[in-house]
């Protein structure tokens, strides 16, 4: 249930492109700001991989005080990445 991530918040932005100091590009799905507080969320289909944690851990690098999420899609599951 996503339903707090696009309800009553205060801004959001959707494929949202970050480069690094490198030049690297990466495309968050969806960041929303709510409380004043932000959260990076990810999504996906099929089954979960570690290496999707190690993804969004990645984008967590770019906003150190913010909470990480995968969605699964096909499961309609939430996992919580610190």
């Amino acid at each position: 249930n996503l339903k707090e991530y696009f309800f009553d918040i205060e801004e959001y932005w959707n494929e949202k492109e970050i480069i690094d100091k490198k030049g690297n590009v990466f495309r968050i799905d969806r960041i929303v700001k709510k409380n004043n507080e932000f959260t990076i969320i990810d999504y996906k289909t099929g089954d979960f991989d570690s290496k999707h944690v190690a993804q969004v851990k990645n984008y967590l690098t770019f906003f150190p005080l913010a909470k990480g999420v995968l969605y699964y899609a096909n499961k309609r599951e939430i996992k919580y990445v610190d």
